[in-house]
């Protein structure tokens, strides 16, 4: 059993999926939580962990020409016209870093409730305590003002963790 990487149509990674199960093969389609603002609320949304690509578990003696027919999927992965079988190490890393549902679990550097130090343009730093990640680009602090915690949006590379 070896696993294989399936190139889909644009925005079809579902839909190659659900018709490749439903031919009787294993697949697996990593996906990441990102976190959208639309209209000043935070909703957290699904997205391909790899874009475009699937993996799917062939059998030894399994024919695979019907993958490249199937709806949704537009190729099997191949260089020089033999189809490219991945690693299976590279498989156990991929499917260690995901859960159940086969969402990709994000490692966390900074904890909530932990003191960092907000510098902007290496002028201007303050203390404050982290609260949560927005997204892997930003995050929400809390900073001591006039003795009283302002809740605010910062980019993560203003952000250190103090000593």
């Amino acid at each position: 059993m070896k696993w294989i990487v399936v190139n889909t149509k644009s925005n079809c990674e579902v839909k190659a999926c659900s018709n490749l199960m439903r031919q009787g093969f294993k697949v697996f389609f990593p996906k990441i939580e990102n976190t959208v603002i639309k209209f000043k609320k935070i909703y957290k949304t699904l997205k391909p962990l790899f874009p475009g690509y699937i993996f799917v578990l062939l059998e030894d003696n399994e024919n695979w020409t019907k993958i490249n027919y199937t709806y949704g999927v537009f190729k099997i992965l191949r260089f020089s016209e033999k189809i490219y079988y991945l690693p299976a190490e590279v498989m156990k890393i991929i499917e260690k870093n995901c859960n159940e549902n086969g969402i990709f679990e994000k490692k966390n550097i900074i904890q909530k409730g932990e003191k960092i130090t907000f510098i902007k343009n290496n002028f201007f730093s303050i203390d404050a305590v982290f609260d949560e990640y927005i997204d892997q680009k930003r995050a929400f602090i809390f900073i001591e003002f006039l003795k009283h915690k302002v809740k605010a949006k910062v980019k993560m590379s203003d952000i250190q963790i103090q000593n």
